[in-house]
């Protein structure tokens, strides 16, 4: 009965600090970041890519704490509107689902990376608006 205890506290703590550190990672996001830049593979050659540059434009994507991600115009990715989005972390690998599609992501400075190209998908640059 000792050893069933100390078991149900120690799943307790585990299940407990992985909430903190889903909720931290979603909390880092949370806000209006700028689209600057996109990449993708041109299809003919692995280190070729075709580089869309949004650096004069206003595409907004607003992360709200809530789940949903409002983009403020259309882009080579994603077109204006609401989506949902689900952050998640796998094997040390921090992901973002949005609207059913699945993203690797870092935050590097005040820059937000949502990677596909493990899939030959685009990457997509954006930077924090404070």
């Amino acid at each position: 009965m000792k050893y069933y205890r100390l078991f149900l506290i120690l799943v307790s703590f585990i299940f407990m600090s992985c909430l903190n550190q889903e909720e931290l990672i979603h909390v880092e996001i949370v806000g209006d970041w700028k689209l600057e830049k996109i990449q993708e593979f041109d299809g003919l050659n692995d280190e070729d890519f075709l580089e869309y540059d949004y650096a004069d434009t206003e595409i907004i994507f607003h992360f709200e704490p809530n789940g949903q991600l409002e983009i403020s115009e259309d882009n080579s990715i994603l077109e204006f509107g609401n989506y949902f989005y689900e952050v998640t972390s796998h094997d040390n690998i921090s992901c973002i689902e949005i609207d059913g599609l699945k993203w690797n992501y870092a935050l590097v400075g005040d820059n937000l990376i949502l990677d596909r190209s493990f899939i030959f998908g685009p990457t997509v640059f954006l930077t924090n608006q404070f």
